[in-house]
């Protein structure tokens, strides 16, 4: 299948993200360098501003490409002890009273059908039904500060769950008094601090199991990526007798000496938003429309490496760890299953 235009696109508009990032680093240089000195830390020296910066470049790329109900910002989710619609008591409420989140770099968020307590600009506090994502933005992935991204991100998540209406009678098909799939959570870096080989998939896995605990199949974390470098994703879950099985890729962004296939980062983002925005717990009437192309080779490269056994009530009892080096063998794995 020959390279769609689609993939040279979002090639152009990561490498325009990019060139907006360094032009912040070659204005706002890091002068705590010595002159001449050959640590390779740079950034800016005004760190805190940088990191917003890059939050909001990201945050421009999904409003420009989300649908216009859709609105990228940043803030606080706050779900309060009230009730959901006509006294529904479904919402999870520990002892009835509020919780929020930590503040967080983005907020996908319904503002088109959802009320917000407060917004200044790009800025919200928001409750938890209309909330379509949740990503954390770094400068640098690191290795020691994913556990800390991943349980503030899993926090988040959790505050998020809850139930459609009863639409049934309206609409024949439409789901009726089902809980609503959650957001997706995202941890996505401009670099990396290490490289994504086996042995660092296995530790970012561990890290996913000693942090998602009891949350359910949902709310572990969709993606975890780095523009120029790899994206490490939640593949959809497959029902196993009483269990699901829900497998996790990892794909290099560059091969050899090719330039780095940075559009995989902003097209999985985008492809999993609106995955969920098409869902049938969220938009039972609307389909997702042919917006995003993986090629080929890029599908053949995937790697599988991981998978977690999760009960099917949604709750997380069971780990295991496997590694598949091919294709074929993923091929035969979904023959036997």
């Amino acid at each position: 299948m020959p390279e769609s235009n689609i993939s040279k696109y979002f090639d152009d508009v990561a490498q325009s993200l990019m060139s907006n990032y360094k032009r912040f680093e070659l204005l706002i240089p890091n002068t705590s360098l010595k002159k001449g000195s050959e640590e390779t830390k740079g950034g800016s020296d005004h760190t805190g501003e940088e990191g917003r910066f890059l939050e909001s470049v990201i945050r421009s790329f999904l409003n420009k490409h989300l649908p216009q109900n859709l609105r990228a910002l940043s803030g606080f989710i706050i779900r309060p002890a009230a009730l959901c619609g006509d006294n529904d008591t479904r919402r999870a409420r520990d002892q009835k009273v509020d919780k929020h989140s930590p503040q967080l770099d983005i907020i996908v968020y319904d503002i088109g059908n959802y009320p917000v307590f407060e917004q200044f600009d790009d800025f919200a506090i928001v409750p938890p039904e209309g909330v379509y994502a949740i990503i954390s933005v770094k400068k640098q992935l690191r290795m020691d500060d994913i556990e800390h991204e991943l349980k503030a991100l899993a926090y988040s998540a959790s505050l998020c769950h809850h139930y459609n209406k009863n639409i049934g009678e309206k609409f024949k098909g439409a789901p009726a008094n089902q809980r609503v799939a959650g957001p997706i959570t995202a941890l996505i870096g401009f670099k990396t601090a290490f490289d994504l080989n086996t042995t660092n998939s296995k530790k970012i896995f561990e890290k996913i199991r000693d942090v998602q605990g009891e949350n359910p199949v949902d709310g572990i974390v969709k993606l975890i990526s780095s523009i120029e470098e790899f994206s490490f994703f939640r593949a959809d879950h497959r029902l196993e007798k009483d269990k699901f099985r829900v497998p996790f890729l990892w794909i290099k962004h560059k091969i050899g000496n090719e330039n780095p296939r940075m559009n995989l980062t902003l097209q999985y983002l985008l492809h999993f938003i609106l995955k969920l925005y098409y869902d049938d717990t969220r938009q039972p009437l609307l389909m997702k429309p042919g917006f995003n192309h993986f090629n080929e080779s890029t599908r053949k490269e995937k790697k599988f490496e991981n998978f977690l056994i999760v009960e099917k009530e949604h709750f997380l009892t069971e780990l295991k760890y496997n590694s598949f080096e091919t294709v074929e063998e993923i091929k035969e794995l979904k023959k036997d299953k």
